[in-house]
């Protein structure tokens, strides 16, 4: 597999696996736009994919937040002119009982986990669909099960 020259955008590659794919597709050459709702995450694994000799950009904002996303594709678009590859990887959980789980701890989840992923995969597409090409991985917790 190769990524040179490729754009790859992956959502919560501030740690875990969304950081392993974001050095994954840096090792295979791919410039990166990655994006966390921290800081004190995302600015360490830029580092890190940078070393690698990957070019990056690195957003704090939250996908469940249309306007950061717009924002978000807007600032790839002006730094790298596309996107070839999206993966919604953005996920977060509120560990609790079912029947302790507050309302709004289940919108927060429900509003990163499924609307986060909803509004990249609708902003980004409508250029990919222009452009006449694109891939959308979509990931999913096992905590989903």
């Amino acid at each position: 597999m190769t990524m040179k020259d490729k754009v790859a955008v992956v959502t919560g590659a501030g740690r875990g696996i969304g950081r392993e794919i974001a050095l994954a597709f840096a090792r295979e050459g791919a410039k990166l736009a990655i994006n966390s709702m921290h800081e004190e995450t995302i600015n360490p694994v830029a580092e890190e994919l940078r070393a690698l000799g990957a070019e990056v950009l690195p957003l704090v904002l939250d996908i469940s937040k249309e306007d950061e996303v717009e924002r978000y594709v807007k600032e790839v678009y002006d730094k790298f002119g596309r996107c070839d590859i999206l993966v919604n990887n953005a996920g977060m959980n509120k560990d609790n009982f079912f029947l302790r789980l507050s309302a709004e701890d289940w919108d927060a989840v429900i509003a990163v986990n499924l609307r986060g992923s909803f509004l990249c995969t609708r902003l980004f597409s409508r250029r990919m669909i222009r452009s006449k090409w694109g891939r959308i991985i979509n990931m999913a917790s096992v905590a989903g099960e």
